[in-house]
């Protein structure tokens, strides 16, 4: 089955496996606890364009 939807991907997208799982790992994500109120923040950078057309 992954090896199906990694296929999948690939035609899709007109990019590798690698790459796409490349992309993907570079989002990142920012928690922030308010201690006092105990609201968490959640900060995420700016998606690349490319990351977008995936």
């Amino acid at each position: 089955m992954a090896l199906t939807v990694c296929k999948y991907m690939e035609l899709k997208a007109g990019k590798s496996t690698k790459k796409i799982i490349k992309l993907l790992k570079s989002i990142t994500d920012a928690k922030i606890l308010n201690k006092i109120t105990g609201k968490e923040i959640i900060m995420r950078q700016e998606l690349p364009e490319e990351i977008k057309q995936l």
